[in-house]
């Protein structure tokens, strides 16, 4: 499924999972390609969450027949966070992923002090952030297992010669 949305990559990492390892640097390269996956996702997810942010504000309207213009204007002004960090998401990745999940970990904080707790949309929040969260580590790993890759290629470049 995600071989569609590669484009949302940067072109050198998919460039570099296209490269053919032998031996043990071929399980790295499979791990560095579930890693561009994730990557991959937790870009989805941002773009995702920048539609899905309005459930609450839909649901109100639509079940309850009420309507918040603040609670409008919240989720409008959350939508655009997500919406600028899938954007500049290839500039600056752990940056993004930590500036994203800041408004889920707001509306988290936000259903402690509701009147109306309830468990199942608070249970979906923290789900989703620390799924999003993930994208940091599919990061870090991403960057060693490519360096460890880059550094194995040398190396057998020179015990050619």
């Amino acid at each position: 499924m995600l071989q569609n949305f590669k484009w949302l990559a940067l072109k050198d990492e998919i460039e570099f999972e296209q490269r053919k390892f032998k031996g043990k640097l071929a399980g790295k390269a499979n791990k560095y390609s579930q890693h561009l996956d994730g990557i991959i996702r937790t870009r989805i997810m941002i773009f995702a969450m920048s539609m899905l942010i309005f459930h609450s504000v839909l649901t109100n309207y639509l079940l309850h027949d009420s309507f918040e213009m603040e609670f409008l204007i919240e989720r409008s002004i959350f939508s655009m966070i997500f919406m600028v960090c899938g954007i500049l998401f290839n500039k600056a990745r752990i940056v993004t992923i930590i500036i994203s999940s800041l408004p889920l970990l707001l509306i988290i904080i936000s259903y402690f002090f509701d009147n109306q707790f309830s468990g199942r949309p608070f249970a979906f929040m923290t789900g989703i952030t620390i799924v999003l969260l993930s994208g940091v580590y599919h990061q870090i790993q991403l960057k060693k297992l490519k360096k460890e890759l880059e550094n194995s290629l040398i190396e057998n470049s020179l015990l050619k010669f």
